[in-house]
């Protein structure tokens, strides 16, 4: 597929997901902490038998994430839209999750980027903002879901983030597996 039928494509399909009906927001690029070609980066990727389309509902929508992660989420599937999983409703605005994520771009069954922030306990680097990509490809067995988690800063409090996603990535991608295959692994 050329560039730019891709553009159109990805442009198409902003429209037909309702991209006027989100509450979105700008995206605040002053939070990234990093940029450039030289930001650190994790990449992890799992096979998944399930196809894309089935993946990209597990991942895009708040039923595929409470089937996915068991957590309620608000997802709107816009650019600058939230993407906020809730892992603690308990506590207050701000200290429940991933909120103040937000959607960076979108291909319907193929990739999703998000803006991340990191947990709670991470404080130092809380309020500054790394990003995750989903990938989404077809293989002969399913899915080839890749998670690229970029723009880690070069700070003490940016080298904890890096340690803890390194481990948490390799979990989530085997949460993704087990809610759609129903297996352990």
């Amino acid at each position: 597929m050329t560039t730019t039928r891709i553009a159109a494509f990805a442009l198409c399909t902003l429209f037909a997901f309702g991209m006027g009906t989100a509450r979105t927001e700008s995206i605040d690029t002053a939070l990234f902490a990093s940029s450039g070609d030289d930001v650190r980066r994790l990449e992890f990727d799992r096979i998944i038998n399930a196809p894309p389309e089935v993946v990209w509902a597990q991942i895009s929508t708040p039923e595929g994430v409470r089937r996915w992660l068991e957590v309620d989420s608000t997802i709107e599937l816009a650019i600058g839209g939230a993407y906020e999983f809730y892992f603690d409703e308990g506590r207050g605005r701000g200290n429940k999750g991933t909120e103040g994520t937000q959607v960076l771009s979108y291909v319907p069954g193929r990739m999703l980027s998000l803006s991340w922030n990191v947990p709670t306990n991470l404080a130092r680097v809380r309020g500054q903002r790394s990003w995750v990509t989903f990938l989404i490809e077809p293989v002969a067995q399913g899915s080839r879901v890749t998670v690229v988690h970029a723009g880690f800063a070069n700070t003490p409090g940016w080298d904890r983030a890096h340690a803890y996603y390194e481990t948490g990535w390799p979990g989530v991608l085997g949460m993704l597996k087990r809610s759609l295959e129903n297996v352990s692994d």
